[in-house]
Order: C-alpha cells, then sequence, then structure tokens
C-alpha cells in the first residue's frame, strides 16, 4: 500500500467510524497495558475494568452501526446462552470439564461470576462481524465464528487459570494444562450462540466503520501472542501458550484480513 492510499484508508477509518467505540477501544487498549504491570487484586480489578471497556465497545459499536434491535439481540442471546452453558458447566460438569470459579472476578450467581457472560459477549459480536464476512451460509458462518472464539480460549484459559480466577478439579488430556474438552465445548457453544443470532438477524460483514471491533480482534491476537511469548517481566513467558493461541485464531484471521484488504 502507497502512501497515498493509506492516508486514504486513514481518513475513510476516521469519516465512518463513531468516535464512542474507539474510545472504549483505547480504553480497552489501555487497561490490557496496564494490567501486565500488576499483579494481585489490582490485576484483578483491571481484569474486570478490561472486560467492561470491551463490552461496551461491543454494544455502542454493535447499537451505531446495526441498530438497537441488533445489539440487544447479540447481547441477549450471548448473555443467557453462556450463562446456561456455563451453569451447566460448573454444576453438572457436563461441559468445558470439572472446574469451578474463584470470588477473583466479582459478585456471583449461582457460582457464575456476573462478569463471565458479558466477557463471552464483548468477544462474540467481533467474531461474529468476522464469521459473516467470511461466509453468507449461516451454519458456516457459524462455525468460523465458534472457531474463532475458541481460538481466542487458547489464550484465555491458561492465562485466566495462571491468575486463579477458575480452575480445573481434574485433568487428563490437555493443551497447555486446560482439557480438550473445554476447547471443543467452547467451539460448540460459540457456534450454537452465533447461529441463534444469525439466523434472526441480517448478514453483516465488515466494512471500515466496522474499525473498532476489527482493530480489538488484531490487538486480542498479537497482543495475547506478544504477552505471553515474551519470556521476563512483566511478560508471561508461556511460549506454548503464545504458539497455540497465535496459530487458533490465526487460522481464522489470516483468511479475514486477506477479505479486508478487498474492503
Amino acid at each position: 500500500m502507497n502512501v497515498t492510499r493509506f492516508k486514504a484508508a486513514v481518513n475513510r477509518i476516521l469519516v465512518d467510524n463513531s468516535p464512542l467505540p474507539l474510545l472504549f477501544l483505547i480504553l480497552t487498549i489501555l487497561v490490557n497495558i496496564a494490567w501486565t504491570l500488576f499483579h494481585g487484586t489490582i490485576r484483578a480489578n483491571l481484569t474486570i475494568l478490561g472486560v467492561i471497556t470491551f463490552a461496551m465497545m461491543s454494544l455502542t459499536h454493535a447499537a451505531l452501526t446495526r441498530g438497537g434491535e441488533y445489539a440487544y439481540s447479540v447481547l441477549l442471546t450471548t448473555c443467557i446462552t453462556s450463562y446456561i452453558a456455563e451453569f451447566v458447566g460448573v454444576h453438572f460438569h457436563s461441559l468445558f470439564g470439572r472446574y469451578d470459579y474463584t470470588s477473583h472476578l466479582g459478585p456471583m450467581i449461582f457460582g457464575i461470576p456476573v462478569l463471565i457472560p458479558f466477557a463471552w459477549f464483548m468477544m462474540m459480536y467481533p467474531c461474529l462481524l468476522v464469521g459473516q464476512t467470511i461466509s453468507k451460509n449461516i451454519f458456516m458462518s457459524s462455525a468460523v465464528t465458534g472457531a474463532l472464539m475458541m481460538g481466542w480460549d487458547l489464550y484465555l484459559d491458561p492465562q485466566m487459570t495462571r491468575e486463579t480466577y477458575w480452575f480445573w478439579q481434574f485433568v487428563t488430556d490437555n493443551i497447555n494444562g486446560i482439557p480438550i474438552s473445554n476447547y471443543v465445548s467452547w467451539f460448540v457453544v460459540s457456534s450454537v450462540i452465533a447461529y441463534q443470532i444469525n439466523k434472526r438477524t441480517p448478514t453483516t460483514p465488515i466494512t471500515t466503520r466496522d474499525f473498532a471491533p476489527f482493530a480489538m480482534l488484531m490487538w486480542v491476537w498479537l497482543g495475547s501472542f506478544l504477552v505471553n511469548i515474551v519470556p521476563f517481566a512483566p511478560f508471561l513467558g508461556q511460549p506454548g501458550v503464545a504458539v497455540s493461541g497465535f496459530v487458533g485464531m490465526g487460522l481464522v484471521m489470516v483468511p479475514v484480513i486477506m477479505t479486508m484488504r478487498q474492503v
């Protein structure tokens, strides 16, 4: 891309995008950076704050670009379905493996932190846009969304268990200490959520107005790789997590980047 085309692309982004989601995007990135510098209670509070700002980016962007009804549908469907899945997982051990949450993430309802469904939502929205960009077929789009959510979890679960936000009681076959059944369930639950939303709402592929959610995905993908791959403080030094997450998300992110080059 030459300088003229780059300037034109930047101008299009600035013109086409509302400042509110961009503000929440910047706040989330700053909170994520600060997260690496602190420990204990402050880090847990930054985790909570990061989920809130990320979720607000997704909610405000969905409402401003696709309407309040669409935003409400994604929020409600994701939060209700993910909470049910988490409830079944914690209390019946039939999803995700035998795991429990600690009290570090704030208030809980029946053993599930209130924050958790919003963590599902914050990432589900941009992943939905990616799935709809890759394919107009409702089943394929939903599966792509599920695959990207699962790829993200290759970063998320090892990182959060390291922080003792939740833990597994029994692990046999695993990837980076997390049961393989957990990742399979992430794919299935995320795909089901995506399918519920896709069958009720129109397909909306990514355009230049979607800079905030797309940039957030790029940040999660590449930023999580960086924080895990570097072997010294304040980074995490988990190369296995870094590589698996980078590849897992990359299997979807690379094709969508190639598609975005045509936008």
